[in-house]
């Protein structure tokens, strides 16, 4: 038999997530999608982070039906078979703090510092305190410095700030306290050993095979749940085991293993009815709460209903949308686009191949749609209002002070009516050669169903803007027709 088959097993098993998460970020693997806060196994099975959406919910944010049924699945699981595996067999970080605890142990550390200079109940405190911010600042409080979620999005979508903490923890275990990230101050480890203290399968010790040697207590991560070691026989029952089962590999005595837990109590002889009324209390507290979690749920949209491409965000990318195509129709035989809105300005209606981009000194617009020649072509003529400079005369006087139209101001940026000015020019303004700026050319393909209908404030709106009403632009028309 292998003597470290359950290190194997479980190094291969974080791996393997990973990978899976990777994959379907960069390839479209549909087997795991999205990452350790919220994720779909084979595109239907949704799993979320409990503790994550625990924090939501005390937040205050409105969380889908989607997300509630993941973190009840992954509930269920953990309280009745996983207990506190999610730590051992998933977190990347247990990768890290394993390198971590192995070089001390090499090192002599543990020798040096046998007392360990704080207490494992930090993680409960944190989960609170955790709690506590988010209920106050209406934030999920610790996804924001998890180092759980950055190494893992780094991992799957590129490390960044993730390489900083691997370095802390890695340096932070090693140097300052054994097992300090995972054994004392996560609050998801803390978490998992509330949700997971009464699951089934356990690691079991005979006492009439211990021969006290100890490797177990030196290589074990929670060493405090090991107390029975040389005393009784029993299953190790406390939360705060992790299923890793380093313990069972080092023991040469073959005094632990794997079990099921007892659910009948041995000394008297029948069911451990408060072990069942616990595990049933759980069960039903959880289901109610995503009941009413559920019930005040707002509807969810599938990803594909997002985007344009219509596919998931994942695969976005990798899928092209249909071509678009522009009225390809000679400006002679196009016909005119009506306004959009009520004084919209006029769309391009046929093909701008050579015409674009438009400048100062080259603008074939104005061949066709400047007033002497548009009649003759049978274009629209560009209205007298693009023939107007509005813009006040601006200089600087002697003492320094802004004069726009004779008059000293304090901002050159001011939008007074007093200070513009309307100047007819009998050309196109410089303000205006840009024309595609308003007017542009549009396209035939169909990306997005279009079921708008405009309302006009006056009779003639398709057809023409409604400039009266105004002191400075009374009289001014840009008819189309």
């Amino acid at each position: 038999m292998i003597k470290n088959r359950f290190l194997i097993l479980r190094r291969l098993t974080q791996i393997s997530i990973i990978v899976l998460y990777f994959g379907a970020n960069a390839w479209g693997w549909n087997i795991l999608i999205g990452n350790l806060s919220s994720s779909k196994i084979i595109d239907l099975i949704p799993m979320s982070d409990p503790y994550a959406v625990l924090q939501m919910f005390v937040s205050g944010a409105v969380i889908s039906s989607n997300v509630f049924i993941g973190a009840l699945i992954v509930i269920i699981f953990y309280s009745i078979i996983g207990g506190r595996s999610f730590c051992s067999w998933i977190c990347p970080i247990n990768i890290i703090t394993d390198f971590a605890n192995y070089i001390r142990r090499k090192l002599g550390f543990n020798k040096i510092q046998k007392r360990q200079p704080a207490t494992r109940n930090i993680r409960y405190w944190t989960i609170a305190v955790s709690l506590i911010i988010s209920f106050i600042f209406g934030v999920a409080a610790f996804e924001f410095i998890s180092p759980i979620s950055m190494v893992h999005r780094g991992i799957i979508f590129g490390l960044g700030f993730g390489w900083s903490a691997i370095l802390i923890i890695f340096l932070f275990d090693l140097f300052v306290l054994k097992n300090g990230w995972c054994g004392h101050i996560c609050p998801l480890g803390g978490f998992y050993s509330i949700v997971g203290k009464f699951s089934l399968i356990r690691v079991e010790h005979e006492e009439e095979k211990c021969t006290l040697c100890m490797k177990c207590k030196e290589v074990c991560p929670e060493s405090q749940v090991l107390f029975m070691i040389g005393k009784s026989s029993e299953q190790i029952l406390s939360g705060e085991c992790t299923n890793c089962a380093r313990c069972v590999e080092v023991c040469d005595d073959n005094a632990l293993n794997f079990s099921l837990r007892n659910l009948i109590d041995k000394k008297r002889r029948r069911i451990d009815m408060k072990l069942v009324t616990k595990l049933g209390l759980g069960l039903a507290v959880t289901s109610f709460i995503v009941f009413i979690g559920c019930s005040q749920a707002q509807p969810t949209y599938s990803e594909e209903s997002l985007g344009l491409r219509k596919v998931d965000l994942y695969t976005e990318n990798t899928v092209m949308p249909e071509e678009t195509k522009y009225n390809k129709a000679s400006p002679s035989s196009s016909k005119t686009i009506a306004r959009a809105f009520q004084d919209a300005p006029p769309m391009i209606p046929h093909d701008t191949e050579g015409m674009l981009p438009i400048t100062v000194n080259n603008n074939q617009c104005v061949s066709c749609h400047a007033p002497e020649v548009a009649p003759s072509l049978g274009a629209l003529p560009y209205p007298k209002s693009h023939m107007i400079n509005f813009r006040p005369d601006t200089h600087l006087a002697k003492d320094g002070k802004i004069v726009k139209n004779g008059k000293e101001i304090d901002n050159t940026s001011s939008e007074k009516l007093e200070y513009v000015t309307i100047k007819n020019i009998n050309k196109l303004s410089g303000a205006r050669f840009n024309c595609s700026q308003c007017h542009a050319p549009q396209s035939e393909g169909e990306l997005v169903g279009n079921t708008f209908q405009p309302d006009f404030t006056n009779k003639d709106g398709m057809k023409k803007s409604s400039w009266t009403g105004s002191k400075l632009t009374e009289g001014l028309d840009t008819l189309m027709e």
